[in-house]
């Protein structure tokens, strides 16, 4: 029984990063649905952080950062860029 639930257990765990992907993929494709669209920065915002929130997604920050610059923080921008940078150097 023990060893049901083990073998149980890890396949539910090998399945989850294709689940989460998908869902990561299916936020990132919103994002970049809407990005440069009239008014739609902070949902494209709200998209980038619930990316961000379990992966750390350099299309996420420069999609962050995109938006962010539309609506002038500057600051803003400029740090999600250097993430975006970061994720995709290393």
């Amino acid at each position: 029984m023990l060893g049901t639930a083990l073998s149980t257990a890890s396949l539910l765990v090998s399945e989850a990063p294709a689940w989460a992907q998908s869902s990561v993929d299916a936020l990132l494709e919103k994002a970049r649905a809407l990005l440069g669209k009239k008014d739609s920065e902070q949902e494209v915002i709200k998209l980038a952080n619930q990316v961000l929130a379990t992966h750390q997604s350099a299309e996420a920050y420069f999609y962050r950062a995109y938006a962010k610059d539309d609506l002038g923080d500057n600051q803003g921008a400029i740090s999600d860029y250097t993430q975006a940078i970061a994720k995709m150097t290393t």
